[in-house]
């Protein structure tokens, strides 16, 4: 008998995650190594020139590229998103018709239920395409509100980082007036979460720079903090090595959020 494997929308993001780390730690790596002479491209007898005296020079065209790399890595990370909460929505499809919910040995749910050939083509199969061209606030309002999952508290995150992507895809990281939500705004906000050590003592609580010093006495914690930037109207987005980790970091986190949310309304089902 054939079966349905869904794909779980967490791993879509971790193995992005995971390759869009990668490419931009290989393209870091390169640029800060590589001794470049010339601009033309290797391997090839025919090359074109456009002009005959370009602006940009090698280390400058180097730091670009640093900057366009990081760009990209973010680009991937959150085009990652759509996919994974179209697997989402099926999923809760399924988990929202009517049938008999078992538990399983090991703790999880089993749903054993009967959907018809026409209800199955027009939710799995032609609203995907419906579902795909919604914007991502429209894919997250989708599933809130015809499934009930529950709100995914690093959505506002995510959605300023789906700004900065539209951005630095359509306008080459200068922000415009279409980057920003309302008209009265002088910038695009782009905001995330960052892991963030702290030493508490009898002196205060202070931020920890790995490998900072422990006083005597003083208590370590790990906790997640808000990190934002304004980038003025008319100004290039650009993204640090540290800030690209970050990034990454919230898409992860964001990714249990989805996990977690499928979870409670499969567990709200449970007999």
């Amino acid at each position: 008998m054939p079966s349905l494997e869904l794909k779980n929308p967490m791993g879509l993001i971790q193995s992005t995650l995971q390759r869009a780390l990668e490419l931009a730690s290989f393209g870091l790596q390169s640029a800060s190594l590589a001794k470049i002479e010339s601009l033309e491209i290797p391997q090839l007898r025919t090359q074109l020139h456009i002009v005959q005296n370009p602006a940009i020079d090698i280390e400058t065209l180097r730091n670009e590229f640093q900057s366009w790399v990081i760009s990209n890595a973010i680009r991937d990370c959150i085009e990652a998103i759509g996919p994974s909460l179209e697997w989402a929505r099926k999923i809760c499809f399924l988990w929202t018709r009517e049938g008999a919910v078992m538990p399983r040995e090991d703790g999880s749910l089993h749903l054993e239920a009967t959907i018809i050939g026409n209800d199955w083509n027009r939710n799995i199969v032609r609203y995907s395409k419906k579902f795909d061209r919604l914007p991502l606030p429209g894919k997250l309002h989708h599933l809130e509100e015809k499934y009930r999952l529950s709100p995914l508290p690093l959505s506002d995150e995510i959605l300023s980082l789906n700004l900065a992507r539209n951005c630095l895809s359509h306008r080459g990281g200068i922000v415009g007036q279409e980057d920003l939500r309302d008209r009265a705004e002088k910038g695009l906000l782009v905001k995330w979460k960052r892991l963030e050590l702290t030493a508490s003592g009898q002196k205060g609580e202070r931020v920890l720079e790995l490998p900072g010093r422990v006083e005597a006495g003083e208590t370590i914690s790990l906790h997640f903090a808000s990190s934002a930037r304004m980038v003025p109207l008319g100004e290039r987005i650009r993204f640090l090595p540290q800030e690209l980790i970050d990034i990454a970091f919230t898409f992860l986190l964001f990714a249990f959020q989805i996990d977690k949310s499928i979870h409670d309304l499969q567990e709200a089902r449970r007999p």
